[in-house]
């Protein structure tokens, strides 16, 4: 572990290190938040820092242009590549940085967010994600690593608004846990939650999780 965004974060090699958490069951999800803050420790190469297994989705970094952003997502059994139909900041390393996909299934709309900023992405419609599979973090199923260090990792089964990820990305330090007191805008439709310090994590057992 190593100083995060929030607390503690997780540090990967970019060479074998990679979280395996339980599975999330895609039924009923009306849409998907991907959220995390992630800290690059070298540019130019294609990354994962967040995944769901065997490619119900997969948060890319580097596959739409050095350093961009993008998500390959399987909606109703087909995979699409979606990718900001603007130009996005470039994920360099050496800070970090917020970044949030939301994708809408009964409208198509697909956001990413840099930092809090919107930027649109490719649209696709669709009844239901496909697919299934584990959580991974720091790693996808075609054998890519992340190196540098990821940190409060959550997802969510519905897109998120502006004004939601605009809070987490000014909260800062706000700290949360799946079926908190917290504020309802903070747990509602959380599925996933990984904050990765020390109360949720041993030595013995590895990464544990709260989703659920």
């Amino acid at each position: 572990w190593v100083d995060g965004k929030i607390g503690k974060a997780l540090s990967f090699d970019g060479v074998d290190d990679y979280v395996e958490a339980s599975s999330i069951s895609h039924a009923g999800f009306s849409g998907l938040t991907v959220e995390f803050w992630a800290y690059k420790s070298s540019d130019g190469v294609r990354v994962i820092p967040v995944a769901a297994g065997y490619a119900p989705w997969q948060f890319n970094i580097g596959l739409a242009g050095a350093n961009r952003v993008s998500i390959e997502i399987n909606i109703d059994n087909v995979y699409y590549h979606l990718s900001p139909t603007v130009v996005p900041p470039q994920i360099t390393s050496g800070q970090w940085w917020h970044l949030v996909v939301t994708h809408n299934l009964s409208s198509g709309a697909t956001v990413f967010y840099i930092n809090g900023v919107a930027y649109p992405g490719t649209s696709q419609t669709g009844s239901a994600y496909g697919g299934g599979g584990t959580i991974r973090i720091g790693h996808n199923s075609s054998n890519v690593f992340f190196a540098g260090s990821v940190d409060d990792v959550r997802i969510y089964n519905y897109a998120r608004s502006a004004s939601q990820v605009s809070a987490d990305y000014r909260a800062g330090a706000y700290r949360t846990t799946v079926n908190s007191s917290n504020p309802n805008q903070w747990t509602n439709g959380l599925v996933g939650y990984w904050s990765f310090d020390g109360q949720y994590t041993t030595s013995t057992a590895g990464t544990r999780d709260t989703s659920g």
